[in-house]
């Protein structure tokens, strides 16, 4: 956003776990027993998913305004979203980020 005078931009965000299952796909791993089941002990990693919701205003209102939100992947690499301010200065966004093990297992087993 080209801050031209003073503007306050506000951003609220309530990480979450992403909900089971994802998209119909696998259930992850993610009790004691799908994990026993699986042949894998307690101190394995896995993989896991999050979502970040973001909610902000500007102040006083900006309509109709680019903003760019940076976020930080798992490997903490930059990701930048950008998003438009609505009628009322008001913006939104969702930052979904996933992290991926490989795992391999007990010999003979497919």
């Amino acid at each position: 956003m080209q801050l031209r005078n003073r503007t306050l931009l506000t951003l609220d965000a309530q990480p979450a776990l992403c909900p089971r299952p994802l998209d119909g796909g696998l259930r992850p791993l993610d009790t004691p027993q799908l994990r026993a089941s699986a042949g894998l002990d307690d101190s394995a990693p896995m993989g896991d998913c999050a979502v970040l919701p973001v909610q902000g205003y500007t102040q006083p209102p900006r309509p109709h305004e680019t903003v760019v939100i940076r976020y930080r992947d798992p490997a903490g690499h930059p990701v930048y979203h950008e998003v438009q301010t609505d009628d009322h200065g008001c913006y939104e966004d969702l930052f979904v980020a996933v992290t991926i093990t490989i795992c391999s297992w007990p010999s003979g087993r497919q």
